[in-house]
């Protein structure tokens, strides 16, 4: 598909705009002057905010939702080519 009309120089940039790499911002570490992210703990000597920190919180990997097993899933009742559904015998 071939565009209507050409797009300005302005039209282009500011589209543009938005696709540039963020600036990552550091902070220094106050317990042993490592490079950390902010509101993170460090990663050299696990401090947050002078308080050391137990090692398990700062290792601990996001865990993911499950989704149940076949086994898991509820039965969907199925109906015979006669036309019923119950097992009781008829009289």
């Amino acid at each position: 598909m071939v565009p209507k009309k050409r797009d300005s120089k302005s039209k282009v940039g500011r589209r543009r705009s938005q696709k540039n790499a963020k600036k990552i911002a550091v902070q220094i570490c106050p317990s042993c002057g490592g490079v950390t992210i902010p509101h993170r703990s460090c990663p050299q000597c696990n401090t947050y905010r002078a308080a050391k920190m137990p090692k398990e919180m700062s290792e601990k990997p996001k865990e993911k939702k499950s989704t149940p097993t076949p086994s898991e899933k509820p039965k969907k009742v199925v109906q015979s080519k006669t036309g019923s559904k119950s097992k009781e015998p008829s009289q």
